[in-house]
C-alpha cells in the first residue's frame, strides 16, 4: 500500500508502532520467578519487573494504586499540551496516540474534510479500508499546508477519524434531506444544499419518503442507504468485514478486520487468523517497509493483543468469542481451555522465557 511520507520531525507510523511498545503480551508468569523485592520500610508489595526490550519504546509516566505517600508527593504532573483537555491528554498517555489525531475538530478541519468529501465523493459504504489510508494521507497533507500558511501546529489525522467523521456528516445529510431542512446557524441555506446534494447518499424511491438515517455503531457506516435487497445496504447482524455487530457479553472486535477472519457474524476462522499473525508479524520485523498501516492491520493486532494472554511456558493464547462457531477443519491440537475459557494456540508467536 503506498503512503506518502511524513515529514522528519514526525515520523510515519507503521504497524511496529503497535507492537513494539508492548513487546510482550500479557502474561501469566509465576510468582517465584519475579525479581526479589528491594528493601523497602513501607508494607506496600514490590511490583513485579520486566527488563526493557533493546527496541522498546520510551517508557510512559503511569501511576499505580499501590504507591507509598513518599512517591505521591515527589510526582512530577505531566504537561498537557496547549489546546488538549484532560480526556484527550489522559487517552494520550495511555495509547501513545494523540487523541486529536482521532477526530476532526475546528472550522479549519471541519470545512476541508466536507471540501474533500465534495471534491472525492467520499460514501461510507463504498469506501475500502485502503481508499481510507490514501484519504488520511491527502487530507493531512492538505492540513498541514493551510496550517503552516497560518502559523499553527498541526496534528495528523488517524484514518479512524476521517472514518468517523464521515459517519456523523452523512447521517446529517439524509436527516436534512428528509426534512428538507437546509438552514445553518447562520440562517443560510447555501452550505448544507451544496453538500446535500453534491455527494448522492441514496436514490430516492419514487413515491417513498426518504427513511431517518440509522448508522451502524461498530463500522460507521450508514445502514441502508439504498432500496431493499440493494448491495449497498448493511447487512443483518455483521459487518462487510463479516465479523458480528453486536454483541451481548462482549465487545465486537475492532473495525475492519482483515478478510476471511470472520464470517456472517456467526463463524470465527482461525487458519485464516493464524496465517494473518505471520504475515503481519513477517511484515513488521522481517520485511519492514515503513509504509504505514491499511486499517485492517492496525485493528486485527488491537484486537491480537486487547485478547491474548502469555504463560509461563512461552505460550501465547488467544481468547475465542465465545458466540462465534470455530472453523471445523480446526486441529484440536490448536485449541485449549484456559480459565475456563477456550482460547486458540497462537504459535507463531512462542516465547522462550530466560531462565
Amino acid at each position: 500500500m503506498a503512503a506518502t511520507a511524513s515529514p522528519s520531525n514526525q515520523p510515519g507510523v507503521t504497524l511496529d508502532h503497535y507492537l513494539k511498545p508492548r513487546s510482550r503480551l500479557p502474561y501469566c508468569k509465576a510468582r517465584s520467578r519475579w525479581p526479589p523485592a528491594t528493601t523497602s520500610t513501607s508494607s506496600t508489595p514490590s511490583q513485579p519487573e520486566l527488563a526493557p526490550a533493546s527496541d522498546a519504546a520510551p517508557p510512559i509516566p503511569t501511576t499505580s494504586p499501590i504507591v507509598n505517600a513518599t512517591a505521591t508527593h515527589n510526582l512530577t504532573p505531566i504537561p498537557r499540551p496547549p489546546g488538549m483537555t484532560r480526556s484527550q491528554h489522559f487517552f494520550t498517555i495511555a495509547t501513545r496516540i494523540d487523541a486529536r489525531a482521532m477526530q476532526i475538530s475546528g472550522d479549519v478541519e471541519f470545512h476541508l474534510f466536507m471540501d474533500m468529501r465534495a471534491e472525492f465523493s467520499w460514501i461510507s459504504f463504498k469506501m475500502a479500508p485502503k481508499q481510507w489510508a490514501l484519504a488520511t494521507e491527502t487530507y493531512n497533507t492538505r492540513l498541514e499546508s493551510k496550517n503552516h500558511a497560518n502559523g499553527l501546529e498541526t496534528v495528523r489525522k488517524q484514518p479512524q477519524a476521517l472514518l468517523r467523521k464521515l459517519g456523523e456528516v452523512e447521517v446529517v445529510v439524509m436527516n436534512r434531506m428528509a426534512k428538507n431542512d437546509f438552514k445553518s446557524r447562520s440562517g443560510s441555506e447555501s452550505f448544507w444544499r451544496r453538500h446535500c446534494h453534491t455527494v448522492e447518499l441514496i436514490k430516492a424511491e419514487p413515491g417513498k419518503k426518504i427513511r431517518k438515517a440509522h448508522t451502524c455503531s461498530r463500522c460507521k457506516t450508514i445502514m441502508y442507504p439504498g432500496p431493499e435487497n440493494s448491495e449497498y445496504n448493511h447487512r443483518r447482524g455483521f459487518c462487510a468485514d463479516g465479523a458480528k455487530q453486536v454483541s451481548k457479553n462482549e465487545p465486537p472486535p475492532p473495525w475492519p478486520q482483515p478478510p476471511g477472519v470472520f464470517s456472517e457474524g456467526k463463524h470465527f476462522h482461525p487458519r485464516t487468523f493464524l496465517e494473518t499473525v505471520k504475515q503481519i508479524y513477517e511484515q513488521v520485523f522481517l520485511r519492514p517497509s515503513g509504509e504505514s498501516p491499511a486499517l485492517e492491520q492496525e485493528a486485527f493486532v488491537r484486537m491480537l493483543i486487547d485478547r491474548s494472554t502469555t504463560l509461563e511456558s512461552g505460550t501465547v493464547l488467544f481468547k475465542l468469542y465465545n458466540e462465534l462457531e470455530i472453523d471445523g477443519s480446526t486441529p484440536d491440537a490448536l485449541l485449549t481451555v484456559h480459565d475456563g475459557v477456550k482460547h486458540l494456540r497462537v504459535e507463531y508467536l512462542q516465547e522462550h522465557w530466560v531462565p
